[in-house]
């Protein structure tokens, strides 16, 4: 009689998005690592990170520019004082990996005198109260190592703190059935992200250690106890298998004769197969993320229905840039206003856009609210007659703003 053991597959589950109450402040996810969970999706999967790095880039553009910028000249000097461009940018990335971002508002006798970025991952909710307000947010640099003997920072939210010290802003956009956190907006091609991962390291691990990991292996030279096969059972598996599957039967027999016969169970036609399971992760992280066009991640599609390369590369950012471009922008500065407006800063402000100009309708725009309008919507500024005096004059005021702060 054979004694064999079989190693079967690992089986994927779907991680929940679990809000669990624990103590004073909220978990996220069943094991609390649901956003460390998101940026190895990010790390991992090729289409999920050049996706997600782009979108990031668009929305941020050149950066944050205001069309009354001239005007309002010492709003507009304390709004860059107090402002980082790369903060904005690392919130902005936050936002779209995560689902979420958050910013350190620093006060000083009630005025906002530093917007800095807070990593959103190491922030945990603070149980609401009884009218439904998150009071405060809990800080810990790594929560996968957190002990309950932890005393992780509390930190209060935005608005309910001092007049002096520390605040967190945290840009939570609402999803159904979710009060302390909110789902990326790509949670539905999240499987595809690590699906791309793992068939990326089940053919790295093919190709470096030139075993299918579909065999069956015998050990002709009679039965060690259990302990001692339960050894050579790990240290094969260790060597021979790739990513995720323990796909190897081991035997132990008292003689060749006894043994169970060899078999390949490789997989017949695995370069199609595998294609196939790469090209559907494409497809569906491309659907999952709203992308118009693969050509605007610089991939030509065969099935395209535009007439050329430039036609769709044109209609695809125009697509892009309204339908999902524009809506993140507007978000981040409906943010950015209810921080500035503490200090009285009303600026109309908005992102210069990485776009060409010739992919914007600009005659439609300028017919309905002129120049300042189509700098606004175009996220470009308009070059008129006096365009070199005026930046000089912005310039000069600017210098002479900082100059009197110091």
């Amino acid at each position: 009689m054979n004694n064999f053991g079989i190693h079967n597959l690992s089986a994927y589950t779907t991680p929940e998005i679990i809000e669990n109450v624990s103590g004073e402040f909220v978990e996220y996810g069943d094991d609390n690592q649901y956003f460390q969970f998101l940026i190895d999706r990010y790390a991992g999967s090729t289409t999920n990170n050049a996706i997600l790095t782009g979108i990031t880039r668009n929305i941020f553009g050149k950066g944050l520019n205001a069309t009354d910028s001239s005007t309002n000249v010492e709003q507009y000097a304390q709004m860059l004082d107090i402002l980082q461009p790369r903060c904005l940018k690392k919130f902005i990335g936050d936002r779209m990996i995560l689902g979420m971002g958050a910013l350190q508002i620093t006060k000083k006798a009630g005025k906002v005198i530093k917007i800095s970025h807070f990593p959103m991952e190491t922030l945990r909710a603070e149980k609401a109260d009884e009218k439904g307000n998150i009071k405060a947010y809990y800080y810990h640099p790594n929560w996968a190592e957190y002990k309950m003997s932890d005393n992780p920072q509390r930190i209060n939210a935005f608005g309910f703190g001092k007049k002096s010290g520390n605040e967190i802003y945290v840009l939570k956009p609402y999803s159904t059935g979710c009060y302390y956190y909110s789902p990326v907006d790509y949670s539905g091609a999240l499987p595809y992200a690590l699906l791309e991962e793992e068939i990326s390291n089940y053919l790295i691990n093919d190709t470096l250690n030139g075993f299918s990991g579909t065999k069956v292996i015998n050990f002709n030279n009679g039965e060690p106890d259990v302990e001692k096969q339960r050894e050579i059972v790990s240290q094969t598996l260790n060597k021979l298998t790739g990513t995720l599957g323990q796909k190897v039967l081991v035997s132990f027999n008292n003689s060749k004769e006894q043994g169970v016969e060899i078999q390949d169970l490789s997989l017949n036609n695995a370069p199609e197969h595998y294609q196939y399971l790469a090209d559907e992760c494409f497809r569906k992280l491309i659907i999952g993320h709203r992308i118009t066009s693969p050509m605007l991640l610089g991939v030509r599609d065969g099935n395209s229905g535009f007439g050329s390369n430039a036609d769709e590369i044109k209609n695809a950012t125009l697509l892009f840039d309204n339908y999902v471009i524009k809506g993140y922008q507007e978000e981040i500065l409906e943010c950015l206003e209810e921080i500035l407006v503490i200090n009285g800063i009303s600026l109309d402000l908005y992102f210069e856009t990485l776009s060409p100009i010739e992919f914007t309708d600009v005659e439609k725009i300028e017919d309905v609210g002129g120049d300042e309008e189509v700098e606004k919507e175009t996220g470009i500024e308009q070059d008129g007659d006096d365009v070199e005096e005026e930046k000089l004059s912005l310039y000069n005021k600017l210098v002479n703003y900082f100059k009197k702060e110091q």
